[in-house]
């Protein structure tokens, strides 16, 4: 009689890289059809969680200036700028898609984490494309992976953000517009932490977060926010 190890027992895989050959009008469509994608935009001054369907995704060259939230789409890209896109696995959080930018690095990671329809589709997808083997020690210290406590204090000059807050809603509204790249999300905050100089606000359901580093120049806080990140 053969007895299976006990769970406990079971080493959890060892984290893997890809790089993936998959052309942008093909990770257009992927990402216009997941569920529940879990979204990080990387700003360095500000980073941005976001979580849920994404609708539409703009597909355009982005050289327009920053305008108010409103007048984006949830997410935008540039197909010409998109450099390289990897898989990353088992480094907790389930498997990423880390998309790096010419002259920006990977300022998008999506993960499909919760639903199983989206880890399937992730899994349809990777069986009709080939890839090649990647070190992960390589993808990390190029940005890959990093989360929102880990973007660096100073960004790129390329790029432009705006947070608004509207205080008869109590809302805030964030956009971020890079030639390659642009997210927006509006969402009343019922979170308000701050340390150090990083001010966290997030929803109530924690499907929507954003970090500002307010020692970068590029990223302003309103007014409206300070007493929340006045130091005692």
């Amino acid at each position: 009689m053969i007895f299976a190890p006990p769970l406990s027992s079971i080493a959890p895989p060892l984290p893997s890289a890809l790089e993936l050959d998959l052309p942008a009008d093909e990770l257009m469509d992927f990402l216009e059809n997941l569920a529940a994608p879990a979204l990080v935009v990387r700003c360095g001054g500000i980073s941005l969680f976001r979580k849920g369907p994404l609708g539409k995704v703009c597909s355009r060259i982005l050289t327009k200036p920053l305008l108010t939230p409103s007048e984006f789409a949830p997410l935008s890209i540039d197909p010409s700028a998109i450099r390289r896109i990897c898989l990353l696995r088992g480094q907790g959080g389930g498997p990423s898609l880390e998309i790096e930018f010419a002259s920006f690095g990977f300022a998008l990671s999506v993960r499909c984490v919760d639903d199983r329809t989206d880890r399937g589709m992730l899994r349809e997808l990777l069986e009709k494309i080939t890839s090649r083997t990647l070190s992960v020690d390589s993808l990390n210290r190029a940005g890959a992976a990093a989360w929102l406590d880990d973007f660096p204090t100073s960004t790129s000059p390329e790029w432009r953000s705006r947070i608004l807050f509207d205080q008869e809603t109590n809302g805030v509204s964030l956009s971020l517009h890079s030639p390659g790249l642009a997210a927006t999300t509006s969402f009343v905050p019922t979170f308000i932490d701050r340390d150090g100089e990083t001010l966290r606000l997030a929803n109530a359901g924690g499907d929507r977060v954003i970090h500002v580093h307010t020692g970068s120049s590029a990223s302003p806080i309103p007014d409206s926010l300070r007493p929340h990140h006045a130091r005692p």
